[in-house]
């Protein structure tokens, strides 16, 4: 049980990095619980929950690629794409 414990605490310290992430994980257990019994049916789970997925893969895609962008070296004379600038 402390192991399991252990993995929830890291899970939850690397989701508070990606507030985003968290958001939909939220959501995607909210909707696996459905405590207001709005699912009525197999195929309405399936499509909420695809549908929750698949947000949470487009975000966890924005993410990836945002966290790339910030750590990709800057070297000058180059454009990186993007919003941000080099510093140097």
């Amino acid at each position: 049980m402390k192991d399991l414990q252990r993995q929830a605490e890291k899970i939850t310290e690397r989701l508070l990095e990606h507030p985003e992430l968290l958001t939909q994980v939220e959501k995607l257990l909210e909707e696996v619980d459905d405590p207001n019994g709005k699912i009525a049916n197999l195929d309405d789970a399936e499509d909420v929950i695809a549908e929750r997925i698949h947000q949470m893969a487009k975000d966890a895609l924005e993410s990836w690629a945002k966290n790339k962008a910030d750590h990709a070296p800057c070297m000058e004379g180059t454009r990186r794409a993007g919003k941000k600038n080099c510093a140097g």
